[in-house]
């Protein structure tokens, strides 16, 4: 459902889950709260990196801004890597 949310499924993956969730109203429910969870969770990533970038031109550039970790669907293995943790946008 996560990566449905996500938009990470091919045309051909999706099918079968938009047909249950035409008949379902539990997962309907269920991937609805995933949308907005996800849609909430973009919205302060992009917040974030304006605040940071807006900082950053206030105090001349000298402010590192770092990149938000990727959003991992839950019960996957996330593909996090530390030694991006400092790298600059």
């Amino acid at each position: 459902m996560e990566f449905y949310s996500l938009d990470r499924l091919t045309e051909q993956e999706s099918t079968p889950f938009e047909e249950h969730f035409l008949l379902c109203e539990f997962c309907r429910d269920r991937i609805q709260a995933c949308d907005e969870f996800v849609a909430a969770t973009r919205t302060a990533a992009s917040q974030l990196v304006r605040r940071e970038t807006a900082r950053a031109a206030t105090a001349g550039g000298s402010t590192v801004i770092r990149r938000p970790h990727p959003l991992t669907p839950v019960g996957t293995t996330s593909s996090h890597d530390p030694s991006r943790e400092d790298s600059d946008i």
